[in-house]
């Protein structure tokens, strides 16, 4: 899965004597998509791809959401030459992939954080998000934090990770654990579970981001924890959580 394409940090954007952050867009027409890739002796090459499409059959673009939308990062998207370009409020930065039982692909997005279920053509079936099928709190995500890590389980149920802590307080620094949620396609129910911030190895909470999940099973997930530890090295560490 790819991810919103090629972007970077830019310097503020003055518009009306108002300067906001901005990014670099370098591909704006950029399609997120899935690739298909064979494995073998060793190598791998992608044989096929799947353009991911809205609901009327239109490409899916990285730009950003507008200001004052769930899922906006406030942020104003532009080319190099500084010439602001136009938000896409269909916009995705995928992070996460899983396919399911009947061959519709899952992907967690970090705008949102969403949520977005897919045919095995690319086609947006369903796209849940705070308030509309995710947890209203999840809106408090820190700007590109949102769902990074995706997986389902056995039972066909969908696991999603939000990278790091909520910022519902402004309490970036002392929150004391980040979230996944587990979502039930067929009741469209949500549960939460409290993934925890170690503080003996982080000094801020928000160093913490969760890189990705797998469900091994219906209760058990291998979580990736990563980030700069309170001497400033970075970690990657493999847990094992146990939701039971």
């Amino acid at each position: 899965l790819t991810d919103r394409g090629p972007n970077g940090d830019a310097p503020k954007y003055l518009e009306n004597g108002q300067a906001s952050a901005s990014k670099f867009f370098l591909s704006p027409d950029f399609n997120p998509q899935i690739g298909i890739l064979k494995i073998s002796n060793g190598k791998a090459q992608i044989n096929d791809s799947i353009p991911l499409k809205n609901k009327n059959k239109s490409s899916i673009t990285g730009l950003p959401l507008a200001p004052g939308l769930t899922g906006s990062t406030l942020e104003v998207p532009i080319l190099p030459t500084m010439d602001k370009l136009n938000y896409d409020n269909n916009g995705l930065d995928p992070e996460g992939i899983a396919e399911d039982k009947q061959g519709n692909f899952w992907i967690s997005d970090e705008y949102g954080p969403f949520i977005a279920k897919f045919s095995k053509t690319g086609k947006l079936i369903e796209k849940y998000q705070p308030g509309a099928g995710l947890p209203e709190v999840l809106k408090y995500r820190i700007p590109n934090r949102g769902m990074e890590g995706l997986s389902i389980s056995p039972s066909d149920k969908v696991f999603s990770a939000v990278q790091s802590i909520l910022d519902a307080n402004g309490e970036t620094s002392n929150a004391l654990f980040t979230r996944i949620v587990l979502f039930d396609p067929k009741t469209k129910e949500t549960k939460m579970y409290a993934y925890p911030v170690n503080k003996t190895i982080y000094k801020k909470s928000n160093a913490l981001k969760i890189g990705d999940i797998f469900a091994i099973s219906d209760s058990k997930l291998l979580v990736i924890d990563q980030g700069k530890d309170a001497n400033g090295v970075m970690r990657n560490v493999v847990n094992l959580v146990d939701l039971s």
